[in-house]
């Protein structure tokens, strides 16, 4: 789920899964689609393993995901803060 609480936006897309591959094409989504004139995407996330710059080269080519993480300003909670 992604959402821009002072907007009152949220994108919701649910998959079987919960993979690096998966977060990369909702990030490319994000990117591409939801946001394509934005110069830079502030993404505040917790600290699960497939939310890192590295799912996208899992998933795209070298060029692609440097293009999708040049636009990507990423902040994560604290580690033992997810809860909050």
């Amino acid at each position: 789920m992604f959402f821009e609480p002072l907007q009152g936006k949220r994108i919701v897309n649910v998959t079987d899964r919960r993979t690096a591959v998966d977060w990369a094409v909702q990030i490319r989504d994000l990117v591409d689609v939801h946001y394509p004139h934005a110069e830079r995407i502030t993404l505040v996330m917790d600290n699960l393993n497939t939310h890192a710059g590295a799912s996208l080269y899992k998933a795209f080519e070298p060029q692609e995901a440097r293009r999708i993480l040049e636009k990507l300003a990423i902040h994560y909670t604290p580690k033992h803060g997810s809860w909050l």
